[in-house]
């Protein structure tokens, strides 16, 4: 499992390798790892955007109703 840091920073990982393939490689075949990290990074970069801006603020963990939707029988 990774660490919070490493978690967060890959999107940003992605797209600074992508850009650093773009820079740095001398061949034709720059473009497409270039482009395949650059695009990679921005899509989980929007899919952590929209998850965190869609789920309602989460509980502490240490126990009773949190994640509790309905009453329980009986």
């Amino acid at each position: 499992m990774l660490n919070k840091t490493l978690y967060e920073s890959m999107p940003a990982i992605y797209i600074g390798s992508g850009v650093a393939s773009l820079l740095l490689m001398d061949t034709a075949l720059r473009y497409l790892p270039g482009v395949l990290l650059i695009a990679a990074g921005a899509l989980v970069a929007l899919w952590r955007y929209q998850a965190r801006s869609t789920q309602p603020a989460r509980r502490s963990l240490g126990g009773g109703a949190a994640g509790r939707t309905r009453p329980r029988p009986g």
